[in-house]
């Protein structure tokens, strides 16, 4: 969808930019939580580590990660209001963010 030049309107090119930009940063969390834990393994620490701490780590990237999903979210509600999605292919889109999405992901 973000590479098909039809679709970039306004709307569905600030939509694909920040869906990219929600992709990457929950990327950096995993890429995070996984050296994290891979140190932790090497180190021996891990199981020394299994009890409060750990589980409290694994929250807070739990946590982080569903932040940033909802301010993603949120953030492609209010790119969908704020800019008018023209109609296509005789759909009427208007201000309705997840009948626009599916739409361009037609």
């Amino acid at each position: 969808m973000c590479l098909d030049p039809s679709f970039w309107t306004p709307s569905a090119g600030a939509a694909c930019t920040l869906g990219v930009v929600v992709v990457v940063l929950l990327l950096l969390l995993l890429l995070l939580f996984l050296f994290v834990f891979l140190f932790l393994l090497m180190s021996g620490l891990l199981l020394l580590l299994l009890s409060r701490l750990f589980v409290v780590l694994v929250v807070a990237v739990v946590v982080a990660a569903v932040v940033v999903v909802v301010v993603g979210g949120v953030g492609v509600v209010v790119v969908f209001r704020w800019f008018r999605v023209p109609s296509q292919r005789g759909f009427n889109l208007k201000f309705y963010p997840l009948t626009a999405l599916v739409k361009l992901a037609i």
